[in-house]
């Protein structure tokens, strides 16, 4: 057998290599001109969702992994859609629900607030008339009556005069905050020393120093709720010392993003932390406190103080002390008044 010899033009392959390249290069062009507009078009369509449109459709077809991709994305962003309507819906029935709530709840507060008024007003007559009875009796048959009388007589006067307290305190808190009274220009340092000067009977009885801290300002207020929120708070102040051998209270002030900030500090025998929020509710008390009282004082102070603009809350820890503080919006002058301390 003899070795065949075939010619191979190379020409002829050069040419179809060359023809073969030149086809895959453009194959693998057109297909990366279809990547990049296919993932163009999903970047565009991801950024739209970013944007807060659920609608976007990315286009798709048969056959290619991108158009099944795409077909993907699509039933993905009906659900989403879906699901963010009913989203809506749920939101927008929630809102009207929290709405009427809010609106029984205001309508019952004000209703609450009404009778409140309304039972303490009408319930004062009576009470005013044991009162006066009392009285007479103490004064006119006292020498006749026995000592077991004359105490069950004084018990009774104590009780109508405690019960009277309460009734002008209910009727205090259902005024705060509604009766709308005239704000003026009101020296706050001559406020707290009227207070003061009204309460040194009973700081001197428990030898309570003050200290007030100069330049307190002259602030845009009622001036007799204004003396009402500080004869509160230090009025609570005195009561709460408990068995502290040098009682002593500090009424503070400083200019704050608030406006101004006023505050009331004591030494006494100070609150718990879960009982900080709850002291400002009606007829609440600090755990294990027992003072005389209404126990609606603090509660007066809240009303007062939110009704100007401001807002209240205290500082403290048991046995620490406590410190109350409020506030009241800028306005008016901003000069302190008066300087030195008590």
């Amino acid at each position: 057998m003899g070795l065949v010899l075939v010619k191979y033009d190379w020409g002829s392959a050069l040419g179809l290599g060359l023809a073969g390249a030149t086809g895959g290069a453009v194959l693998m062009g057109v297909l990366a001109a279809r990547l990049a507009a296919s993932v163009g078009a999903m970047a565009h369509a991801a950024r739209q969702v970013a944007g807060g449109d659920f609608r976007v459709q990315l286009p798709s077809g048969p056959g290619s992994e991108m158009g099944k991709l795409a077909g993907a994305f699509n039933q993905m962003m009906a659900a989403i859609a879906d699901d963010r309507k009913r989203l809506q819906e749920l939101n927008l029935a929630l809102e009207e629900r929290l709405r009427r709530r809010s609106l029984e709840a205001e309508q019952r507060s004000q209703e609450l607030e009404q009778f409140v008024y309304t039972a303490s007003h009408d319930l004062r007559a009576p009470v005013l008339s044991i009162q006066g009875f009392a009285t007479l009796l103490q004064r006119n048959l006292s020498r006749k009556l026995d000592e077991q009388s004359r105490e069950h007589l004084l018990r009774i006067r104590t009780n109508a005069e405690a019960m009277d307290l309460l009734l002008r305190d209910l009727l205090e808190v259902s005024r705060a905050g509604k009766v709308q009274e005239a704000k003026e220009l009101v020296h706050s340092r001559e406020i707290v020393a009227s207070v003061l000067r009204d309460l040194e009977p009973e700081m001197t009885r428990l030898r309570v120093t003050v200290k007030v801290a100069e330049g307190l300002p002259a602030i845009l207020y009622s001036p007799r709720l204004l003396a009402r929120v500080f004869r509160n708070l230090i009025d609570n102040a005195i009561k709460f010392m408990g068995d502290q051998p040098t009682p002593a209270i500090a009424i503070g002030y400083e200019r704050s993003p608030d406006g101004h900030r006023f505050s009331v500090e004591d030494n006494g025998v100070g609150i718990r932390p879960e009982d900080r929020e709850r002291v400002f509710g009606l007829f609440a008390r600090a755990e294990g406190a027992r003072a005389p009282g209404s126990g609606v004082g603090l509660a007066i102070v809240r009303r007062i103080v939110e009704s100007h603009g401001g807002r209240v809350w205290v500082q403290s820890q048991p046995g620490a002390g406590s410190t109350f503080l409020f506030t009241a919006p800028a306005g008016g002058s901003e000069i302190g008044v008066g300087e030195g301390g008590q």
